[in-house]
C-alpha cells in the first residue's frame, strides 16, 4: 500500500499508511467506548501488517489500556518497578513532571535509542504508549523494524 493511502477494512476501519517503512493509522474507533470486540480482528491485523499502529485522540484510563493491551497477549510488568502504576502494575508512567522535586515517572525512559525488554529469551510482541500531555519540545518517538 503506498504512503498516505487509506483503506477500509469490511469492519469499518480505516487503515492509512504512513511515512517510511512501516506504521499505520487507525481511524474509525473510539477505544474508550469499549464496545470494539468485532473490530479487533482488523486492528490486530494491522498491527501485524504495518508493526506500528497509531490511534489519535484516544482517551483511555489506565484500566481501558490494560483492558486493551491483553486482547495483544500476555502483559509484563516493567522492571522499572518504582514508577509501575500501583493499581495496575502493567503500566509504566513515563513523566517529566515533578511533586515535592520527586519524579512522579520515570523520567528519563526512552530518552535515548532503545528497545523495549530485547534482552529477554523471550522478547516482548510490542509495547503501547499512550500520552495523556506532550510537551513542546523533545516528545518525539520513533520506531525501527528490528525483522
Amino acid at each position: 500500500m503506498p504512503e498516505g493511502t487509506m483503506t477500509t477494512t469490511q469492519s469499518g476501519l480505516g487503515i492509512k499508511r504512513l511515512a517510511g517503512a512501516l506504521g499505520a493509522e487507525i481511524t474509525g474507533l473510539d477505544l474508550a467506548e469499549g464496545n470494539y470486540d468485532n473490530l479487533f480482528p482488523a486492528l490486530y491485523q494491522a498491527f501485524l501488517d504495518h508493526q506500528v499502529i497509531v490511534l489519535r485522540g484516544q482517551n483511555l484510563s489506565p484500566d481501558q489500556l490494560v483492558d486493551l493491551s491483553k486482547k495483544f497477549g500476555q502483559l509484563e510488568a516493567h522492571v522499572l518497578t518504582q514508577f509501575n502504576m500501583e493499581e495496575n502494575p502493567e503500566v509504566l508512567l513515563i513523566s517529566n513532571v515533578k511533586k515535592a522535586g520527586k519524579p512522579i515517572g520515570a523520567i528519563y525512559a526512552g530518552q535515548y535509542w532503545h528497545s523495549d525488554l530485547s534482552y529477554m529469551p523471550r522478547p516482548t510482541q510490542g509495547s503501547f504508549l499512550h500520552s495523556k500531555e506532550i510537551p513542546s519540545y523533545g516528545g518525539d518517538t520513533m520506531f525501527c523494524s528490528m525483522t
